[in-house]
């Protein structure tokens, strides 16, 4: 899977020819949009504040959004002067499995 992030967005693309996910901090919610495979905004699509629910189990899966979320927690909070690195997905799998 490849990732796109900034600070303010988080954009994930599906290898295939599927929708991309897109998430952004938006007055201190986390939202979420679908965008066609060429990242381009769909006639349906909205942004959509995530419930609590939801981001917890982003933080408990340990996703790439969670991830990314925390680098951006962290970044705000000057804890961290790295720029914002997510690891490919085998690495990642990895790192969950404790390899």
């Amino acid at each position: 899977m490849k990732y796109q992030s900034s600070p303010q967005r988080f954009t994930i693309f599906s290898e295939e020819d599927a929708p991309v996910n897109q998430y952004r901090v938006h007055k201190r919610d986390l939202e979420f949009r679908v965008l066609d495979s060429a990242g381009q905004r769909l006639r349906f699509s909205h942004w959509r504040k995530l419930t609590p629910d939801e981001i917890s189990l982003h933080m408990n899966l340990n996703t790439a959004v969670a991830e990314w979320l925390n680098a951006r927690l962290l970044r705000r909070a000057g804890l961290s002067s790295l720029p914002l690195q997510l690891p490919t997905s085998e690495a990642a799998a990895v790192a969950r499995s404790g390899r």
